[in-house]
């Protein structure tokens, strides 16, 4: 019920998929979805028309320009290029940008880290996805100096990538 008028927040969108979920079930809320790709914008903006939902769709880098929502984004969802490779391939214009991570795939992650605590209401969570390369524990410890709590909520493989969400919350709300 919480998120019943939320606002929420999808970073690195591609398809929209989660986005337009998200609203599906909490039609009041606000919800906008953030990609660094046009082609992943456009495919944003289709998947919410296509289930009669409305998203604001963004095609800029990890909330750029949405500094208005700073401490006001009660929901965050960061589904980041996540896969270590070298770091040329995270700035590249190609296909490869879309998975490319960087250095143990945290160069994307460890970029929009400070901006993510930003985002959060109060009560806000932030759910972050990532492998097991990315070092989930030193992410976590990484978030308390500002002022995050996180915690591994969920690990499973899927295909040959060992998957984990990770949950942050304010410190306040531990």
């Amino acid at each position: 019920n919480q998120l019943k008028e939320a606002v929420v927040s999808t970073q690195s969108t591609g398809s929209g998929v989660i986005s337009t979920f998200v609203k599906t079930l909490r039609p009041q809320s606000y919800c906008v979805a953030v990609d660094i790709n046009l082609q992943a914008a456009l495919a944003s903006k289709e998947t919410a028309a296509v289930n009669d939902q409305q998203v604001d769709v963004v095609c800029g880098d990890l909330g750029e320009g949405l500094s208005g929502l700073f401490g006001k984004v009660d929901l965050l969802i960061f589904n980041p290029p996540y896969v270590p490779t070298p770091s040329e391939e995270v700035t590249s214009s190609g296909i490869e940008a879309s998975w490319a991570g960087g250095i143990d795939g945290r160069e994307v992650i460890d970029k929009f880290l400070p901006t993510a605590a930003q985002f959060l209401s109060p009560e806000g969570v932030f759910f972050l996805l990532g492998i097991r390369q990315n070092k989930p524990e030193e992410i976590c410890k990484s978030f308390i100096s500002l002022g995050l709590y996180g915690e591994i909520v969920c690990e499973r493989k899927a295909g040959i990538e060992k998957l984990w969400v990770i949950k942050f919350v304010k410190d306040e709300q531990v």
